[in-house]
């Protein structure tokens, strides 16, 4: 509804009728609007005294004000206007029932294009949900004359498709009208008002908000099944100024393919009501998309990273796609194309669009694909370990891994890219596990060399980037700097060859790749007590030739590149602009959002910082939201049992300072513990210490022990 009241209207009545019945028929303006209840009363009579407007005007005009009593917009109801109505207007006469019951209900209005004349028009009706214990018609009286026997016959269709499709637990009572002149003589006769009111039902049953920005038309029967309607052309032309799509029945043949507005065939109510429920602005050009992908296995296989991922969870839960998925897992070309897709979505950290793919494909299907796909099948198992080990959730992860491992020697026939892919995901699982092991197994070593002895073919034919060994480089340098210090200098040569096959200084189109593995180097050196070498690595990933240029220059940061930045000067206790680092960072943390993996070490480091340097109250609270971003539901395990890092200082700060803060150590223990039953129970054997204080302590005394790479 618009800004226009009362006062608007009033303004119309007495200076342009025409106008004045457009409003009123859309129901643009909100009467009871900034208005006193006095003044409300004589702007009222007002338009009721107005001899220019007819008798059938000023009842569309009381009608109008119930509809808008009745459809509660934004701006809310005034506390009179009930007992104004119910005084004033004839309100059953209208509703069939008191305007004290009809407020109970649930209401909304649903656009229906009629045409006549060869113009389109735009008419609003108004469905109602009642209690079930009242026992009025549908339509209202006064309103059967005016619609013809066809089209009450196509309200009662429609009703009972979006009964079928709902299903309430509980019999409900519909009242539908349209917001027009009453009168004696039929006014609407279309049928095409089935699909719109169809869905407008559907939308007051299960109270799901849905766009405004669709409008529909089209017959509908019993079944779902949606109908040919006549003057589409017209129909189009007629939403082009107020609707971004129009959705028209199939059977349709439609000439008019303009931008505005988007025109999508449908054939059955089920994708009707998933057009209306997915419509974002954001993402209104996939919708034609979206048409074409439920039907061909193809499109979907292709296209599927293209569509968002609540599309992705509405189509699987609705089972739009059952049958197209079957045929899509029973062709093994197609899968191993949607199997890359998903593969690429998981690289580009796209976790809920991710998730949403992931859920498609059920668990009880593997072993058929196993057997037909199992190149496609351990690259779909490689990928969803990888999505799992980004999300923490350990459980998912070792089932794929577990699965994943029964296919690697029958892939590795085939394809060894997958299989190593498949194993760097499986050692990342272990760091996330606390499991580390400085020795690689047997099958993992001959990997190696062979990529190695393949490598030195390529470098010596004048390609040096390899990004399957870089990246395998990468995970086992992490994997042996995890294991402490002492494994620095074999680290640091891991990291030389990661770097130089990843493509640092010769390809800028994989930046984000060598970039990566800068992080890990630079947290191995601070780890190592190397502040020289870890500064150049840091500036690396920063990309800036001295540290100070991150105070004077716009520079945009990554969550990581403040994370690293925290931990360097939280370490470097001499570095000349410490301080001024910590004025700088200590005045934008309102303006980051710290939400998730890795601000929890970022926070965690801030705060040992903040405390260095005598700002006590500054370290509590870093300390507090690393414990919270640590124990968020929205990660897994292996960051819940980090919130011991925090809890261990924040304890210390508080008995050092005699503090006396309302924390819930007992509640942080519980979540740590059941986490690291989660993890290698053998690194974390300590947790078994009954006193948590002691637990504590030792976490706070000796960090690097139980957590490298994060401790400082």
């Amino acid at each position: 509804m618009s800004s226009g009241n009362i006062s608007s209207l009033e303004f119309l009545a007495q200076n342009d009728q025409t106008m004045f019945k457009d409003v009123l028929l859309a129901c643009s303006y909100s009467p009871f609007k900034e208005i006193s209840h006095q003044d409300f009363k004589n702007k009222y009579q007002a338009i009721i005294s107005t001899g220019a407007i007819s008798k059938g005007l000023k009842e569309l005009f009381n009608l109008c004000l119930l509809t808008s009593f009745l459809l509660k917009e934004e701006s809310g109801q005034p506390s009179w206007a009930e007992s104004f109505l119910t005084d004033t207007v004839n309100v059953k006469k209208y509703l069939g029932l008191s305007l004290g019951s009809a407020k109970m209900g649930s209401w909304c209005s649903v656009p229906v294009i009629f045409t006549g004349n060869n113009i389109a028009d735009i008419r609003l009706f108004i469905i109602g949900l009642l209690d079930k214990k009242l026992e009025y018609g549908m339509i209202p009286d006064w309103a059967q004359p005016i619609l013809s026997d066809t089209l009450l016959q196509a309200v009662e269709t429609a009703k009972q498709v979006a009964t079928n499709f709902v299903q309430p637990a509980e019999k409900k009572i519909f009242l539908c009208f349209p917001l027009t002149i009453p009168g004696k003589t039929v006014q609407f006769k279309d049928i095409s008002l089935g699909l719109p009111l169809a869905l407008g039902f559907t939308r007051i049953l299960t109270a799901r908000p849905i766009t405004t920005k669709l409008v529909a038309t089209g017959g509908i029967e019993t079944d779902g099944t949606i109908t040919k309607v006549g003057h589409l052309d017209e129909k189009i032309i007629g939403a082009e100024l107020k609707f971004d799509g129009l959705l028209y029945p199939f059977a349709n043949d439609v000439v008019r393919t303009e931008n505005k507005p988007v025109v999508i065939p449908v054939s059955n109510f089920k994708q009707a009501w998933m057009y209306f429920s997915l419509y974002s602005e954001k993402h209104k050009e996939r919708l034609p998309l979206l048409s074409n992908i439920i039907k061909d296995p193809k499109l979907l296989a292709e296209n599927i990273g293209n569509l968002p991922a609540e599309w992705i969870t509405w189509i699987q839960n609705e089972r739009s796609i059952d049958r197209t998925l079957y045929e899509l897992i029973n062709n093994p070309p197609l899968f191993f194309i949607f199997t890359s897709n998903f593969e690429k979505i998981v690289e580009q950290y796209l976790l809920e669009k991710g998730k949403a793919i992931s859920k498609l494909i059920k668990p009880d299907v593997l072993d058929q694909l196993s057997n037909v796909s199992p190149v496609a099948t351990l690259k779909w198992c490689s990928a969803n370990l990888s999505l799992a080990n980004h999300l923490g959730c350990i459980e998912n992860a070792s089932k794929w891994k577990n699965y994943g491992l029964s296919l690697t020697k029958k892939v590795l026939r085939a394809d060894i890219e997958i299989v190593v892919t498949f194993y760097n995901h499986a050692m990342v699982l272990n760091h996330n596990r606390f499991a580390f092991h400085k020795d690689l197994s047997d099958e993992l070593t001959r990997l190696l060399e062979f990529l190695e002895s393949q490598y030195k073919q390529k470098c010596n034919f004048g390609c040096t980037t390899d990004l399957l060994i870089g990246r395998f480089y990468g995970t086992i340098m992490q994997n042996l700097a995890f294991c402490g210090p002492g494994y620095i200098e074999e680290s640091e040569n891991l990291s030389q060859k990661a770097c130089k096959a990843l493509g640092k200084g010769t390809t800028p189109e994989f930046k984000n790749e060598w970039k990566r593995h800068l992080s890990y180097i630079t947290f191995a050196r601070l780890d190592a007590g190397n502040f020289t070498k870890a500064e150049e690595s840091l500036k690396a990933y920063l990309e800036i030739n001295i540290l100070e240029n991150i105070l004077i220059q716009h520079i945009e940061l990554d969550p990581w590149g403040y994370a690293l930045l925290a931990r360097f000067f939280c370490q470097v206790k001499d570095h000349p602009i410490r301080k001024k680092y910590y004025q700088w960072i200590i005045s934008r943390p309102d303006s980051i959002k710290m939400d998730g993996h890795p601000w929890q070490f970022f926070t965690y480091n801030t705060g040992q910082l903040a405390y260095h340097l005598g700002h006590i109250d500054e370290a509590i609270k870093m300390m507090l939201k690393s414990i919270d971003i640590c124990l968020s539901d929205q990660l897994g395990p292996t960051i819940h049992v980090m919130s011991l890092l925090p809890i261990s200082l924040l304890a210390h700060y508080m008995k050092e300072d005699k503090r006396t803060l309302k924390v819930d150590f007992p509640c942080w223990e519980k979540d740590i513990r059941i986490a690291a039953e989660k993890l290698d129970k053998d690194h974390f054997s300590f947790l078994r210490e009954s006193d948590f204080q002691k637990v504590l302590k030792k976490v706070r005394i000796c960090p690097e022990r139980f957590f490298p790479f994060t401790y400082h």
